[in-house]
């Protein structure tokens, strides 16, 4: 806990046994918000519990079936299940990966909610495991650069996709990738004038 105070996100991987209660990640959560950081919680676990300070959630589809005891096939089924998400947690915003049928991005607005659906290109899949953790590491990398939640979302698709494509080699530099995806400093900062 002591190393929080140079960090701008924190992820938090809740595999359930791996020794975290709720109480030690909600007083993490407590002092992560206290130095202004973005938190990005991907629960791995039986539970999915409740706190105000999440900004980001990511979720698959085994894990919302578990939950919910509901089978999300269909993309109304999918923005459903993101929203009762959104409503447990009480977090910002939640990246629901549902393996070929790509990814949802749903966040609160101020009129609701607002969601995209970033749509793989159709291929065979091989391993969807290790896409889950690379749209995982993808996500908190961009999040920590300052990106927002869809265009990190964005960037996590693209990888996944890259790491399940045969012909790329599986270590490919993320930094050159978000070099050519990231807006111009002008976009980032509209108020910000050259």
């Amino acid at each position: 806990m002591r190393e929080l105070k140079r960090t701008n996100l924190l992820c938090i991987i809740d595999k359930g046994q791996a020794g975290l209660s709720e109480e030690f990640i909600l007083k993490l959560v407590s002092r992560t918000k206290a130095l202004n950081a973005r938190i990005l919680y991907e629960p791995r676990c039986t539970q999915l519990f409740s706190s105000r300070s999440f900004d980001i959630v990511k979720v698959n589809h085994n894990q919302t079936s578990q939950w919910f005891d509901r089978k999300t096939e269909s993309d109304r089924d999918a923005l459903a299940v993101a929203k009762l998400v959104l409503a447990r947690t009480k977090a910002n915003g939640v990246i629901y990966t549902r393996g070929a049928r790509g990814i949802l991005v749903c966040q609160r607005s101020g009129a609701g909610h607002t969601a995209f659906l970033i749509a793989s290109a159709p291929k065979k899949l091989f391993d969807l495991m290790s896409a889950g953790d690379i749209v995982t590491a993808s996500l908190a990398f961009c999040i920590a650069k300052g990106c927002s939640l869809l265009q990190s979302a964005c960037f996590a698709a693209a990888a996944a996709e890259l790491s399940l494509d045969q012909r790329y080699d599986k270590h490919f530099a993320l930094q050159a990738i978000l070099n050519t995806a990231t807006p111009d400093d002008q976009s980032r900062h509209p108020h910000k004038t050259k």
